[in-house]
């Protein structure tokens, strides 16, 4: 709900989570070695899709709200200045700090 995705779509992203299990299949070189096997690049790009709404989620308030305006809704920094009730400095300051975690969570992931 923070994020302000549909109901269906968190649940579908979830559901999706949790069957990450069932998209490994054991190599046929090695029987302990595991290897994820992605049907196409939509599952892919799904995965991906996943994994990051639950990146976002986990970072501080109102970092995940901003991300969701700013990048997701496409508004201006005014617009999500407005919304938020903070100065479009500050969204500045938290969009550049929101990137920084991201990048931080996505290389230690």
């Amino acid at each position: 709900e923070e994020l302000g995705l549909p109901p269906e779509e968190l649940g579908a992203a979830i559901a999706a989570r949790r069957r990450m299990e069932t998209l490994w299949e054991r190599s046929w070189e090695d029987p302990h070695e595991r290897t994820a096997s992605l049907p196409d690049p939509k599952a892919e790009r799904f995965v991906d899709y996943v994994l990051l709404l639950d990146v976002i989620a986990h970072l501080p308030t109102p970092l995940p709200r901003l991300i969701q305006l700013r990048f997701i809704r496409s508004h201006t920094q005014a617009d999500a200045a407005r919304m938020l009730h903070i100065s479009q400095a500050q969204v500045s300051r938290l969009e550049r700090r929101a990137r920084e975690a991201l990048r931080e969570a996505l290389e230690c992931g």
